[in-house]
């Protein structure tokens, strides 16, 4: 990769950036640039708690790496004293609970500048596939990719990935529920 003011080149892509937070990505197709999609580029929010209502020891992130209107990343560091980790392994369910909440980072991202002072709430409502191709260990460092994928009224169709050092370790689709997006009648 090589950058030449506000433009990287990497292989066969060209990526410009605008401002701190808005980033082009173009693709090259036989010798033109074809613009393919733009994103909202985020720093990790050092103080998640301040967007996410859970508290040690149910906190499950650390923070998120990346955040647009239907997508979102975010990381967490186990350790063996976490919550959620036996016998060397973290537990299935913990990996659910980090999407989720990176799912509620992404709803109290969106939050932040509105008056109320604190973060939208939603909850998770149900897990309608997830499958776990490894175990996790409790000394490992996961990222967590969601994207929602559909939406119904304050419902949201979310899926997510998890992945330890790139290797996709578990990956499923979760039902979230956001009352902050209920429609008065």
């Amino acid at each position: 990769m090589y950058q030449t003011g506000n433009i990287f080149f990497e292989n066969s892509s060209i990526w410009e950036t605008k401002g701190s937070t808005t980033l082009t990505h173009y693709r090259k197709k036989k010798d033109q640039h074809l613009k393919i999609t733009r994103i909202m580029i985020k720093p990790i929010h050092k103080n998640i708690e301040q967007i996410l209502p859970h508290r040690p020891p149910m906190l499950m992130i650390d923070g998120y790496t990346r955040i647009d209107s239907d997508n979102a990343s975010s990381e967490m560091h186990f350790e063996p004293s976490n919550y959620g980790c036996e016998n060397g392994y973290v537990l299935d369910s913990m990996l659910i609970e980090c999407v989720a909440q990176t799912v509620a980072a992404h709803f109290g991202y969106k939050s932040l500048g509105k008056d109320e002072g604190y973060p939208e709430l939603g909850m998770l409502t149900s897990v309608d596939t997830f499958v776990f191709n490894d175990m996790v260990k409790d000394t490992s460092k996961i990222d967590i990719r969601i994207s929602k994928t559909d939406e119904i009224g304050a419902f949201k169709l979310i899926y997510g990935e998890i992945s330890v050092q790139g290797k996709l370790v578990a990956k499923g689709r979760i039902k979230v529920f956001n009352p902050g997006e209920m429609v008065n009648n």
